[in-house]
């Protein structure tokens, strides 16, 4: 054999894609990571962040940016009861009120499910972007839970509930808001809001 043709075959054998990671955070901030949008900044595509029962709480668990990463963020547990981050927003238009955000060109690899948010103003919130929603809660926060601008997310399995409408701006937009938007939502509930429903503009 040439030895043009012995470095090819080492290259084809060596080179190939690299595997995915999954890293796991704890609410008391051991784990990997010390916060979930710690863990976000470190991962690269295709990356798993599991979270493990118990609620979490404070900066860098709430606000979380998917940075227009491919990941999936999940319960470790798969029980979207069990893992719970809790905004803490006392006051709807304060600086901390969001809980995850898809505002860099994330597409369907960008993956949150199973968990619970909860004390959240726009809970989760996509601009330009089109993620995969999948069995999460959003409940005890505040309306619009959910909001989608010029995006195209699919809205799975998901409950949102006893939110409560601030003021009439918010019952303009929904307990979910979609604005130039082209969504695929099913199999959700959305029961005992402040104001029940999917607005649409």
């Amino acid at each position: 054999m040439s030895p043009y043709i012995r470095f090819v075959c080492t290259a084809w054998l060596f080179a190939g894609p690299a595997l995915a990671a999954t890293y796991e955070i704890r609410p008391n901030g051991t784990g990997d990571f010390a916060t979930i949008q710690d863990g976000v900044n470190a991962a690269v595509n295709g990356d798993v962040i599991e979270l493990t029962d118990g609620t979490f709480t404070g900066t860098g668990n709430r606000g979380v940016d998917y940075l227009g990463k491919a990941i999936t963020i999940r319960s470790a547990s798969g029980l979207a009861s069990a893992v719970v981050l809790d905004c803490e927003s006392g006051d709807p238009f304060g600086p901390d009120f969001w809980g995850f955000r898809f505002q860099s060109g994330e597409g369907p690899g960008s993956v949150l499910s199973e968990l619970t948010l909860i004390n959240c103003f726009m809970g989760v919130h996509c601009n330009g972007a089109s993620p995969r929603i999948e069995n999460v809660t959003l409940r005890e926060g505040w309306v619009p839970a959910l909001t989608c601008t010029g995006s195209a997310p699919v809205i799975r399995g998901c409950v949102i509930e006893a939110n409560t409408e601030v003021n009439t701006r918010s019952s303009h937009w929904g307990t979910v808001s979609l604005r130039g938007t082209d969504a695929t939502v099913e199999l959700c509930t959305i029961r005992d809001n402040g104001w029940t429903g999917i607005r649409v503009r």
